[in-house]
């Protein structure tokens, strides 16, 4: 069915396929089984009511999503998180001691930061400081290199008669 002219009725219903040339225009509400578009949106696509509506479905999800710039205002869910880039104020767990930042088997190459606190142990392969060390339990298996003080109520090797604290020059 074509239609080049305007129709006015309470409630349609047709089962013929509509080509409708030029703009369509609905005043009201809209509803359709389905929509199927093949062309390229030139305008915003915005629900008519704030936080009303999902885009897409757990068993019916879009593929990819692509966009400049992303805000979210509530809980972002993500299977893999990628990211190039990252600048936020602050990086948060939702619960207290609960998430790891790595594993053992997917570990961060190098952390750089203003100040390291570890309320409980921490063990490090090896560690370079400029600054000042306070841990309430530090373990460290490889080499390690302090500029500052090392606070601490006990230093202790792994191994009895092994290791060196200090050198002949520096003691």
């Amino acid at each position: 069915m074509q239609i080049n002219a305007c129709i006015k009725c309470a409630a349609p219903h047709m089962t013929d396929s509509w080509h409708i040339a030029g703009a369509l225009t609905v005043d009201g509400l809209l509803t359709v089984g389905s929509v199927v578009v093949g062309t390229v949106l030139t305008s915003d696509l915005a629900p008519r009511t704030d936080n009303a509506y999902d885009l897409g479905t757990t068993a019916l999800r879009w593929r990819a999503v692509y966009g400049v710039n992303a805000t979210f205002t509530g809980t972002l869910t993500a299977g893999t998180l990628a990211v190039g880039a990252l600048s936020v104020n602050d990086l948060l767990p939702n619960a207290d001691n609960t998430y790891d930042l790595g594993s053992v088997g997917l570990r961060w190459r190098a952390v750089y930061t203003g100040t390291l606190s570890a309320a409980g142990a921490a063990t490090v392969g090896s560690l370079s400081t400029a600054g000042a060390v306070s841990a309430g339990s530090l373990e460290v298996t490889g080499n390690s290199t302090f500029a500052g003080a090392i606070t601490s109520t006990s230093i202790e090797p792994e191994f009895d008669a092994t290791y060196s604290l200090g050198t002949p020059a520096a003691r």
